[in-house]
């Protein structure tokens, strides 16, 4: 019997809502045995749903309408980018296989007192009328109904990716959020859990201060502000009082911009906006470099998302975990 062959379009707008990406996959092989192979990428801008999708995340109020308008939106971008993406990466001799998509997260109460809960909000039906194939989407929910927290959504396919590499990596997505995933290669140990608020923060104090910017690009604003030697800390405490329990996944309803706001508040210390951006992104490099250092015996880690963009980010949390020394970790970029 020949090998299954499937290509399939990917889709996914994380939290720190900067875009769609659209990759094309193909798999072979079925179940834990399957292996993924990147044909190609698309991103295309949120433009004005950006700001829709933002408004409804922080929890503001909004008519049904608004919903229903932003989901249909949402689902014709998508079809933009699939469409864009078959144009430019299927091969002449394919077909589309199917779509998965995982909408935008509008809130996540994972331990919510009706039962496990989030809602990812998304209209699928225009990739099904403009491309012709099913689409798989609502993601988190078969993990949510039988109990689970529902994120981070990540730990099979990086082991499906990363199970080869004998070290037993960690994996690090750089997102609004850090997911982490602990690999190894018996599956039944493989674990994943929310860390804590990455770009989150970095793009809150961002907006903050500049409110005609989503993020700080390649870490420009950050390099012209001063360390401070105690608000990365002082940060950090302010980020742990906030966190929900520990174990549990968080999100935009855990750190949203009027969080942000609360603590330049709270924490008024007379500093400048770099300055601001600066130590926040240094708190949050010092906690994943903190991270590293506590890693150093179990293998490399790997370090994904949007984050790996902000170069200076990275050498942050570099400096922070001294991964130039011969007993730490290893950070490959993806």
């Amino acid at each position: 019997m020949s090998e299954r062959v499937r290509y399939i379009a990917g889709c996914m707008t994380g939290t720190s809502l900067d875009g769609l990406d659209v990759v094309l996959t193909e798999v072979r092989g079925t179940g834990l045995e399957m292996t993924a192979h990147f044909h190609g990428l698309v991103s295309l801008p949120l433009g004005d749903l950006a700001g829709a999708l933002r408004h409804f995340a922080e929890d503001n109020t909004a008519r049904p309408l608004d919903y229903l308008r932003a989901a249909r939106k949402l689902g014709e971008l998508h079809a933009d980018g699939v469409l864009k993406l078959c144009d430019e990466h299927l091969p002449n001799d394919r077909l589309l296989d199917f779509v998965v998509a995982h909408g935008q997260t509008i809130w996540h109460a994972p331990r919510d007192d009706v039962g496990h809960l989030s809602w990812q909000l998304f209209d699928p039906w225009p990739i099904v009328r403009r491309m012709h194939t099913p689409v798989c989407y609502d993601l988190r929910q078969a993990d949510l109904i039988a109990g689970g927290e529902g994120a981070p959504l990540t730990p099979i396919a990086d082991w499906v990716l990363f199970r080869y590499i004998a070290e037993r990596p960690t994996i690090f997505n750089l997102g609004g959020v850090l997911n982490m995933t602990y690999l190894d290669q018996d599956i039944r140990r493989v674990r994943g859990r929310d860390e804590g608020p990455c770009n989150l923060l970095l793009d809150g104090i961002v907006r903050h201060f500049y409110p005609d910017r989503n993020y700080d690009a390649f870490g420009k604003i950050a390099q012209q502000g001063r360390p401070h030697t105690l608000l990365p800390e002082r940060i950090g405490a302010a980020v742990d009082e906030r966190r929900p329990e520990r174990g549990r996944s968080m999100g935009r309803e855990d750190y949203g911009q009027q969080w942000i706001a609360e603590l330049v508040r709270d924490l008024d210390t007379g500093l400048s906006p770099e300055d601001w951006v600066r130590n926040i992104l240094d708190c949050v490099a010092k906690r994943i470099g903190k991270i590293l250092i506590d890693l150093t015996k179990i293998g490399p880690a790997i370090f994904a998302g949007g984050g790996v963009k902000n170069r200076f980010f990275v050498d942050q949390i570099r400096r922070f975990c001294d991964v130039k020394s011969p007993t730490k970790s290893t950070v490959y970029l993806t």
